[in-house]
């Protein structure tokens, strides 16, 4: 199936299980970006391919290395810490509310400075 999506973000909510984790499986599939947001985390949502695989193929690290040290190390000069899900899910309450009106066009990276780093 071709959902012409491939290079687009998704905000996926529930991703964890069930329908959630269904969905940002397929759009993973089409090539889309995913923001996946659930309330904990399960197995089958942590298998799935994020930053971390990105930034551990690109360095030659695995995965839980990435997590556990240079993920921290390249934020700690920006915000010293890991960006609270509360903080991402901050800026999707604002940019869904009336409050966001006259912002169009624009990309908000909530990533503690992430980006900048890489």
């Amino acid at each position: 199936m071709d959902l012409q999506l491939s290079g687009r973000v998704a905000v996926v909510t529930g991703a964890s299980k069930g329908i959630g984790l269904a969905v940002t499986r397929t759009l993973l599939s089409e090539g889309t970006r995913i923001v996946a947001a659930s309330r904990k985390s399960t197995p089958e949502l942590d298998a799935l391919s994020g930053a971390a695989d990105i930034i551990a193929a690109a360095i030659g690290a695995d995965r839980d290395s990435v997590l556990d040290k240079a993920a921290p190390e390249m934020m700690k000069p920006v915000t010293g810490r890991l960006i609270a899900p509360q903080e991402v899910a901050d800026v999707i309450a604002l940019l869904a509310s009336p409050r966001s009106a006259g912002t169009t066009g624009a990309d908000f990276a909530v990533d503690g400075g992430l980006l900048k780093q890489i």
